[in-house]
């Protein structure tokens, strides 16, 4: 009987020895599991990049048992499958195994019960205690979707530490690398306060992706047009218009900013006024996103019971739900315009922007339904 245990072990442990190592390919099983997964490269891949942790991946698969039956394929359903890398979405195989591989590769990785689906199996297809192998090819893989619009994607190449990411106006030490095509046009490391990146050259999205990165975390930044240099380009750094950008950025360090129970009043409007300048700043350019996230972030500070009866707290709230009614109305939010609107009457019952804007929205809306009563 202890006999018997001790070869379930170490069947659980270690692919079948009836099949040679040289067959299986590569071991290239996590440290102290010698023997648990095996990779053998059918097709190279293309260039150097392997697929990072944290990007979702897409592949073709096709997964066997020992006997060569086929108990799922990806193949057979004509369409690729997708997962998020290094998450635990798929079995342990996977993980270690499709992070090692490039776009375009085609392995076979065959995996011991404990890279698979272990004691219990899964049923029916996979018995107890299974070894299995699988033939997977990579197609392509993308990063996190920074922007709602696909406009910024960032791929971890390195994971963080404690995951502390900056607030809102925190100070950020990073060192960045941009390209476009084979040219690279920068290579510098700078400290500069969140929402101030454009008055250090840094280009929008490398601005948004910073405010989703750990310290310490390392990532590959895709950046589109509209959130570099647009149509027009740059000429200084030799960037043709309507060109979408790679940059790698570290996010070397970084102190994040006083939150508003830590300052009193005096100091809550010092920075509500320097927050609101860079808002105004934003919306007169035209970036109406970044103006919104400005003017909300000092409508936080200010908006809390303690500090409402404050006549200059007042006035600033006032102008901060008018200046958000503005953004939301370029951007054609126009309920949450309404809304903004309403906050200012509370302010001011009588302001004539705030009922300016919210009639603006309501004949707005008032046409869309004579047009659909014209249908």
């Amino acid at each position: 009987m202890e006999q018997e245990e001790d070869n379930n072990v170490a069947a659980t442990n270690h692919v079948h020895e009836d099949n040679s190592e040289e067959d299986l390919g590569e071991d290239i099983s996590e440290e102290g599991d010698v023997g648990g997964l095996y990779k053998k490269i059918v097709r190279e891949g293309q260039g150097e990049a392997t697929t990072p942790e944290g990007s979702e991946v897409f592949v073709h698969y096709v997964g066997r048992l020992t006997d060569g039956t086929v108990f799922d394929s990806s193949r057979e359903r004509h369409e690729l499958f997708s997962f998020k890398l290094g998450e635990g979405q798929v079995i342990r195989a996977w993980d270690v195994g499709v992070k090692t591989m490039k776009k375009g590769e085609v392995a076979i990785l065959t995996c011991s019960p404990t890279y698979g689906y272990g004691e219990r199996g899964n049923p029916p297809n996979i018995p107890p205690n299974s070894q299995l192998a699988f033939e997977v090819e990579v197609f392509y893989w993308k990063g996190e979707n920074v922007t709602e619009d696909g406009g910024v994607m960032k791929i971890v190449l390195k994971k963080g530490e404690n995951f502390q990411t900056p607030n809102n106006r925190a100070e950020v030490t990073v060192h960045v690398v941009g390209h476009y095509d084979d040219h690279e046009f920068e290579d510098r490391t700078l400290t500069f306060t969140l929402g101030e990146g454009e008055d250090h050259g840094v280009v929008e999205g490398v601005e948004l992706a910073l405010e989703k990165m750990e310290k310490e975390e390392k990532a590959e930044v895709t950046v589109k047009p509209k959130y570099a240099y647009g149509d027009k380009g740059s000429e200084e750094l030799g960037i043709p218009p309507n060109a979408t950008l790679q940059y790698d950025v570290e996010m070397l360090d970084l102190k994040k900013a006083r939150e508003g129970w830590e300052m009193d009043l005096s100091e809550k409007l010092e920075m509500s006024k320097s927050v609101k300048e860079k808002g105004t700043e934003f919306f007169k350019g035209g970036k109406y996103e970044r103006a919104l996230k400005e003017y909300k972030r000092f409508l936080t500070l200010l908006d809390s019971d303690n500090d409402k009866s404050d006549e200059e707290v007042k006035s600033m709230l006032l102008k901060g739900h008018l200046n958000v009614s503005a953004c939301l109305l370029k951007l054609g939010q126009h309920y949450e315009t309404i809304g903004s609107c309403e906050k200012a009457l509370e302010l001011d019952q009588d302001n004539i922007k705030a009922y300016f804007r919210r009639g603006q929205v309501g004949h707005f809306l008032l046409n869309i339904v004579h047009c659909w009563a014209g249908i």
